[in-house]
């Protein structure tokens, strides 16, 4: 099994930018799909509209979702539940 990852961000600072949004993909040797993950986050800032504008999320889709570290630990249960070694 693989798992890939991908996200979105607020730009590309590893130091001023914050986490939007994680989706994972775990997949068999023969590439179908077993599980999937996806989650936005709630960056605890105004997102800038040159971001939005590249990756269509919005402040109002992320109103209302966990923070970074609270889906940062979904995705990892949700690793664990599939057996994957974090």
């Amino acid at each position: 099994m693989k798992v890939f990852l991908d996200t979105e961000t607020t730009g590309l600072s590893s130091q001023y930018c914050a986490l939007l949004e994680i989706a994972a993909l775990a997949v068999d040797d023969e590439g179908n799909i077993i599980e999937q993950f996806h989650e936005y986050i709630n960056p605890g800032r105004p997102i800038p509209f040159e971001i939005t504008r590249i990756n269509h999320i919005s402040d109002k889709d992320v109103a209302n979702c966990a923070t970074e570290k609270e889906v940062l630990n979904n995705l990892v249960e949700w690793m664990l539940g599939l057996g994957v070694d974090t």
